[in-house]
């Protein structure tokens, strides 16, 4: 075993890390380089242990001349538009590498051992600033690995507030589901990760109710119907709704009457807000109107690798009580905590925070803060609503460009084209194409594709912050690519 770094290695992978902050932005950014380097890689990865190891820098040598020939080098790049991808800022890639080094776990409130935890703290602190959140509001805050996780999270505090109002003397994370009131969850065409998140916390896929206006009414309307009917049959109720929704990028309106009806009801308002919360971040204020009223809710999901643009994986959750999060994922009072995870006793100097494993599913942590305090130092707001607007700028440019096709039908655009934020959905009036592929087989972009109304429809997420840094040239290699796949 080799108990120190070759030099020669570790300076493979700085050099790697300069290429990709330094690749001209002009390149093509496939997702893969074809199917063929794929394969080839696939069948140069040992089929077992090996029983001697080759050591660090054969190793690294032998995984960057064969394995990483099929990985998805494109989707750091700034015309990948699948999913809702953000790429990596350079301080925050940097940040990550220095987590690595450290190798912090951020588990316990150890002040005198390391600031890990209090950084933490006053990283979710400036999340909160930047989205023009009053740090007060949310006292609950926690770093996940994702919106799945935070929908997790808040499905699981909204189960046990219901449950708790429903039967007060009843502990559900005590006492389990078994006897407890039945909890559903009303949503707002919910995200797969809603009944994911359903599953896991006991509430069951079943129970989610996506509530369907059928074109008659208003979404509040169809809500306070639901909450009537469910309230009568007394079944606890968290409401969920979307801050840009997958496929559109649109927001459930009307935060402030749901809010009303949530209180009235005595319901949980959940917002999941992955991407959508950064519209608060924007300059314009038309933008950052859509995302009013996320201070109303009691949870709120968000994502830092999507458009804070860190690496994975990396979420955000807020609700407002901290002991919201303590009841579930704490120790329990009737055994308290195991005594080697004991926060110790602070000397005054330092600020005291809950320790993390009491705030979220993981014990042990890796130092994900530390990237995200990096790029939010290095950025600040005004790097970041720069950000923000040039996305949503460039997304809207490409669906009015879209709206005048005749080979292509803008599907969440207004009459002018303009799309809510930073998605654009679309789909090809000539039957019969599988547009996805033919746009993704261009080499140009990359794009995913979707059902919207029963039919197939295509997807572009613009969430990179080097996406039109060029100017016009990422513009203009979307444009080639959809007008090459139906000349």
């Amino acid at each position: 075993m080799d108990p120190a770094m070759p030099t020669s290695a570790f300076n493979v992978i700085l050099n790697l890390a300069r290429s990709d902050q330094s690749l001209s932005l002009s390149d093509p950014t496939t997702p893969t380089s074809n199917p063929v380097s794929i394969k080839k890689a696939y069948d140069s990865v040992p089929k077992e242990l090996p029983q001697k190891g080759l050591g660090t820098e054969k190793t690294i040598s032998w995984l960057l001349e064969n394995i990483a020939q099929g990985f998805a080098a494109g989707q750091s790049g700034p015309r990948y538009f699948g999913f809702v991808t953000g790429g990596v800022l350079p301080a925050a890639q940097l940040g990550d590498f220095i987590t690595t080094i450290y190798d912090q776990n951020v588990q316990v409130h150890l002040p005198e051992h390391s600031l890990s935890t209090l950084l933490e703290a006053r990283t979710l602190e400036m999340v909160l600033d930047l989205l023009w959140i009053d740090r007060n509001a949310f006292k609950g805050r926690v770093i996940t690995t994702g919106a799945t996780a935070s929908n997790i999270l808040g499905l699981a505090c909204g189960r046990d507030y219901v449950i708790k109002r429903l039967r007060p003397d009843y502990d559900v994370s005590e006492d389990g589901l078994i006897g407890a009131p039945p909890v559903k969850v009303l949503a707002e065409r919910p995200h797969l990760s809603i009944l994911k998140a359903a599953a896991v916390v006991g509430i069951g896929r079943s129970n989610v109710e996506s509530i369907n206006t059928g074109g008659k009414y208003t979404f509040v309307e169809a809500l306070e119907e639901a909450m009537i009917r469910n309230s009568q049959g007394g079944t606890g109720m968290i409401v969920s709704v979307s801050f840009g929704e997958v496929n559109t990028g649109e927001f459930t309106p009307n935060l402030k009457k749901i809010r009303e009806l949530c209180d009235i009801y005595g319901a949980w308002l959940h917002i999941d807000a992955a991407f959508g919360a950064f519209a608060r971040v924007s300059s314009s204020p038309a933008t950052r109107g859509l995302a009013d009223g996320i201070e109303l809710g009691d949870s709120i999901t968000s994502d830092g690798h999507k458009w804070l643009n860190l690496p994975y994986d990396c979420g955000l959750f807020f609700s407002r009580n901290e002991s919201d999060l303590v009841s579930v994922f704490g120790p329990s009072p009737r055994t308290g905590g195991a005594a080697y995870l004991k926060t110790h006793t602070d000397d005054g100097d330092l600020p005291s925070v809950t320790s993390p494993l009491y705030l979220g599913i993981e014990n042990s942590r890796r130092f994900r803060a530390l990237p995200m305090f990096c790029a939010l130092v290095a950025m600040g707001r005004e790097g970041y609503t720069e950000v923000v607007d040039r996305n949503i700028g460039f997304a809207r440019r490409i669906g009015k460009w879209i709206c005048g096709q005749e080979s292509y039908e803008l599907l969440n655009g207004n009459e002018e084209g303009e799309v809510p934020l930073n998605v654009v959905l679309f789909r090809g009036r000539k039957e019969g194409m599988d547009l996805e592929k033919a746009i993704n087989e261009s080499g140009k972009i990359y794009v995913t594709g979707t059902k919207w109304e029963g039919r197939s429809a295509v997807r572009l997420a613009v969430s990179n912050w080097k996406t039109g840094l060029d100017g016009n040239e990422d513009f203009e290699a979307v444009i080639n690519a959809l007008e090459s796949v139906v000349s």
